[in-house]
Formats: structure tokens, C-alpha cells, sequence
């Protein structure tokens, strides 16, 4: 019985994992978006629909593993397994990472938009800020988090 728990729970956190993973794809990859629509003063009118099929592609095939959550013994070991003391220390300090990374981040901007000229519009830098915070913070919740 102890071992298709653990199974159950080692299962739980290879999903999440995996979403987690999918997420740090998918804003990444609008990030890129974003930059390389901005490098070149335009829009990517032929990627965007077809990138925004693979994130619904993506989600799909993420959740497949998740069918048996709707029984009350799978959410409780959901439960257990997210607010265990280990994730929630993970969490914490990947919180602190990212906003110290992305503070970083506008930090260098600022000195490059001072110094060598760069210039962007305000949106753009907005955009780029929170990308680099939810980056920062999936990498190292995924680096910090058990394996």
C-alpha cells in the first residue's frame, strides 16, 4: 500500500513538473516572439496563430496523465503534494530569485538605455520585465524543487 502511494505521489509531481516545463516553453517562446517582432519593427502575422494551436496541443498533452483527479483520495494527495514544506520552501526562494533577477534585468536596461542609446517602447520593456520575472521564477522553481 506504501509503495503505489508513493507511486501515486511520484506521479502527481512528474505532471506538475511537466506543466511546469510547458510553461516555461510557452513564455519563453512569446518572449522570443516578442523580441524578435521588435527587432524587426513588425509583426509575425504566420506564426502567431499556428504557435497559439501548439500551446493548446501542448496543454492538452501535458493533462493527459491527470483523468483520475476527480476521486477524493487523488485530491488529497494533490493537496499534500503542493503544500508539502519542501515545495512551498522551493517556492519561496524562487520568488526571491526571480524578483532580484528580474530588478536586474531593468537595471541593465536602464544603463544601456543611458549609455549605448537603446531604446524601446514602454510596453516592450513592461512585457520583457514580467517575461524575465515568470522565467526567472520557473527555472528556479524547477532547479530549486525536488526532482
Amino acid at each position: 500500500m506504501k509503495d503505489e502511494t508513493e507511486d501515486q505521489t511520484e506521479g502527481l509531481i512528474k505532471i506538475e513538473r511537466r506543466g511546469i516545463w510547458l510553461c516555461l516553453i510557452v513564455v519563453f517562446a512569446l518572449t522570443a516572439m516578442l523580441v524578435a517582432s521588435e527587432m524587426r519593427r513588425g509583426g509575425l502575422p504566420m506564426v502567431s496563430p499556428l504557435f497559439v494551436i501548439l500551446i493548446v496541443l501542448g496543454a492538452a498533452w501535458v493533462n493527459r496523465g491527470s483523468r483520475d483527479a476527480s476521486t477524493n483520495a487523488s485530491l488529497e494527495r494533490r493537496e499534500l503534494v503542493t503544500h508539502d514544506e519542501l515545495r512551498l520552501a522551493a517556492v519561496s526562494r524562487a520568488y526571491k530569485w526571480a524578483f532580484f533577477l528580474m530588478l536586474g534585468g531593468l537595471t541593465i536596461f536602464c544603463f544601456l538605455s543611458a549609455t549605448a542609446g537603446v531604446t524601446l517602447p514602454a510596453q516592450t520593456v513592461a512585457a520583457l520585465a514580467i517575461a524575465t520575472g515568470v522565467i526567472a521564477f520557473l527555472a528556479c522553481f524547477l532547479l530549486f524543487d525536488r526532482a
